[in-house]
């Protein structure tokens, strides 16, 4: 054992600092006793106990439903409203699934989806075609730019078509 001497103090409190250290020592000492015996008693315990393995919880994976990969919501009124996220998922929301019942909403900007009413053989109220257009203006640039107001049109599937003007082009996701 070393014991390392302050040489600035006496010997008297050289040893009255080393049995101050001591009897820290030793009450620390006491205290680890008293929880290593603890954790014993806690270890026999747990040891005496049966082991029971636990039933696996078995969730059931919810299939995704073929609208989901679209924006979309259900109205007030039941019926199913999708979006595109994008330029690509605006021209197959477009191309296959919008049936000749269905009504079809677009912002005059650039940048917002097309929005497909599925009216399923029924009339779609004014209700459903509110909360239609309402969702077709807050997914549109012009929202994300902070326009106050949008006009937002729909049109029958059989207005929309993919075939621009004699010497135009349409870029990907847009329609006329």
């Amino acid at each position: 054992m070393r014991i390392t001497l302050d040489f600035r103090k006496t010997v008297e409190q050289n040893a009255s600092d080393y049995f101050e250290k001591s009897k820290k020592a030793k009450k620390k000492l006491k205290g680890a006793m008293k929880a290593l015996l603890k954790t014993k008693e806690k270890l026999k315990i747990t040891e005496s106990k049966e082991v029971v393995p636990e039933k696996p919880i078995i969730r059931k994976i919810k299939k995704k439903e073929w609208y989901e990969k679209f924006r979309w919501f259900v109205s007030s009124d039941g019926f199913l409203i999708i979006a595109g996220r994008d330029a690509t998922t605006n021209e197959i929301v477009i191309k296959k699934h919008t049936d000749k019942e269905d009504l079809v909403l677009h912002t005059d900007m650039a940048g917002s989806p097309f929005v497909v009413v599925k009216a399923e053989g029924k009339e779609i109220p004014k209700t459903t075609l509110q909360e239609a257009c309402d969702f077709t203006a807050d997914y549109s640039r012009g929202w994300k730019e902070g326009l106050s107001t949008l006009a937002v049109f729909y049109v029958k599937p059989e207005q929309v078509t993919k075939e621009a003007n004699t010497g135009e082009s349409l870029p990907k996701g847009a329609f006329m």
